[in-house]
């Protein structure tokens, strides 16, 4: 499981264990993945870098507060592609 923003496009991951674990090393070398939220498919054709600040603007309160006190500072954009939302 990966903490994650709704699924707009772009969304925004929190990479708790850093950008060095295998799962997103295989995401970041692919360009993309299949998202699943709420039983609906989204693919994301895109992995951008994300500033901290932002990253945790996109969490929102009271999400984003829980991410400050964690000090969780690794965040990346998920650009989810228009039209390949499925159920």
């Amino acid at each position: 499981m990966v903490a994650s923003s709704r699924p707009a496009s772009p969304s925004v991951i929190e990479l708790t264990y850093g950008s060095e674990v295998d799962w997103y090393r295989n995401l970041a070398a692919a360009g993309g993945c299949d998202v699943v939220y709420r039983g609906v498919e989204h693919q994301v054709d895109r992995i951008e870098p994300c500033s901290t600040a932002d990253g945790l603007a996109a969490f929102g309160c009271p999400r984003s507060l829980v991410l400050r006190l964690l000090r969780r500072h690794e965040f990346r954009r998920l650009h989810i592609a228009e039209t390949t939302a499925t159920t």
